[in-house]
């Protein structure tokens, strides 16, 4: 089942990542280079990384090439409302933060999954907001994620 989804998901990211404009610029490029011959998927890689100008590698081996899980963390939360987010697995997911704040509105908070391109452990987003946060919750139904208790975070009060 991983064959079929794995990949789809990485593509959906990728998408995410480099902005519609470019993955279709890139995504174009592969078909006119490949058309009627047989591609490897390194040929797939190679070419986003021509298009793009960029060594993707950061993204294409751990979710091709390594054996691995995705996972993030909500590491903590200081006082001055800086949300820490760690990556626990290796695969280069995008990070959503949900605030709920003490009337109950909502705030959503999103960074691509380039936020791991340098081999990152561990990415800050800064709150703004004038009001008092209840809770905090990575992710969403659509970001993989294999140990999910440890993606809220409630006031203690």
């Amino acid at each position: 089942m991983a064959t079929y989804t794995r990949p789809a998901v990485a593509y959906h990211f990728l998408r995410e990542t480099l902005g519609e404009e470019l993955f279709k610029v890139s995504l174009l490029e592969y078909m006119k280079r490949w058309k009627g011959k047989h591609p490897s998927p390194y040929d797939f890689f190679e070419t986003f990384n021509d298009v793009t100008a960029e060594d993707l590698s950061w993204f294409w081996n751990p979710w091709f090439f390594e054996s691995g899980y995705p996972d993030l963390g909500i590491k903590d939360v200081t006082e001055d409302n800086l949300v820490r987010i760690e990556k626990i697995g290796n695969i280069p997911l995008p990070v959503e933060i949900t605030v709920t704040f003490s009337d109950d509105s909502k705030e959503i908070t999103s960074r691509s999954a380039r936020v791991w391109k340098d081999s990152r452990k561990l990415v800050t987003i800064q709150l703004y907001a004038d009001k008092e946060v209840k809770k905090i919750t990575l992710g969403n139904e659509l970001i993989p994620d294999s140990f999910k208790d440890n993606n809220l975070w409630v006031v203690k009060k």
